[in-house]
């Protein structure tokens, strides 16, 4: 399974790092210069530069052809924004999203997200990629 993480920080690092002990292809798209991304690429982790918001990174076929999203940015919108971005575009690939604001949770997964988590409440559903939509 090929799993594009998008921001996140060391939640995202920590992704990469237990998705990588299971044998999966892992994409991280962050801002941040090369040289703070050095330890992912040791790790196999393909990392690129730049916007998760930006169309032509998103476009681009290491990340279009991904079968699962995590959206991690700071930003719930930019979350919401990039998932549903993902969910028309490329198919109905999976999206997770992490929501700061609890109340958004319900109404991600409404309108398609696959999941969108409490950031505070972060649990083995995260990790649990292979499961059965519902």
């Amino acid at each position: 399974m090929v799993v594009t993480i998008i921001e996140g920080g060391e939640l995202g690092f920590t992704i990469a790092r237990i998705l990588l002990l299971f044998n999966h292809r892992v994409n991280i798209i962050r801002q941040e210069s090369e040289a703070s991304m050095h330890n992912l690429n040791e790790l196999g982790v393909n990392t690129i530069s730049g916007a998760g918001l930006d169309v032509d990174i998103l476009s681009q076929p290491c990340v279009s052809e991904s079968d699962v999203f995590i959206a991690l940015m700071d930003n719930d919108l930019d979350n919401l924004e990039t998932c549903l971005y993902i969910k028309n575009n490329f198919g109905s690939k999976r999206t997770i999203t992490k929501v700061n604001n609890p109340k958004y949770a319900k109404k991600f997964e409404q309108v398609g997200i696959d999941i969108a988590f409490n950031s505070a409440l972060v649990g083995p559903e995260i990790i649990n990629l292979d499961r059965k939509k519902k």
